[in-house]
């Protein structure tokens, strides 16, 4: 099996009291959540155990979850939140940025102001993304608690919806 064969790195698979799911899962019921404005993470968590899953094309892949505190915050720094976004982002192929409500200038200036950062680190790097403009494998926005949404909206229209209120703010 690919479990046997793929052997995690000690960094991926170690335990101590910060891990709380750590190898004993029987206890575990996943990332600690509560609804609201206050934090519940603090730092980035990573799940010590991969889960492996076979894509269409027949590859095996081992996902590794992550959860960071939310950047950008009111009690984070500029620089704090640029930090956490851009670990994630190292250590990501796909980023979701969660947003509530709706994509707001100030959350779009944010994640201007990292990929300034991320692009100029992957300029000294010599990365060959640098030169593609690609500071991130997959970037994705999950806008939630979507504060224009009807009931009786279909999800034709809601992408539609969507697509017009990220073209107004992101000038595409």
């Amino acid at each position: 099996s690919f479990n046997a064969e793929f052997q995690a790195p000690e960094w991926l698979v170690a335990q101590g009291d910060c891990l709380q799911e750590g190898q004993r899962a029987s206890d575990s019921h996943g990332f600690h959540w509560r609804p609201g404005m206050d934090k519940c993470t603090e730092g980035i968590w990573v799940w010590s155990i991969p889960f492996v899953r076979q894509l269409h094309s027949g590859e095996k892949v081992a996902l590794v979850l992550m959860d960071t505190q939310g950047a950008w915050d009111s009690k984070m720094t500029k620089e704090q939140s640029a930090t956490v976004f851009g670990l994630t982002a190292v250590l990501s192929s796909k980023q979701i940025y969660n947003i509530s409500k709706q994509i707001q200038e100030d959350k779009v200036e944010n994640l201007h102001f990292f990929m300034e950062v991320a692009s100029a680190a992957l300029r000294v790097s010599g990365d060959e993304n640098a030169q593609q403009g690609k500071p991130f494998q997959c970037l994705e926005f999950l806008v939630r608690d979507w504060a224009n949404f009807d009931d009786d909206m279909s999800v034709k229209d809601c992408v539609a919806q969507m697509k017009e209120h990220l073209d107004q703010h992101m000038g595409e």
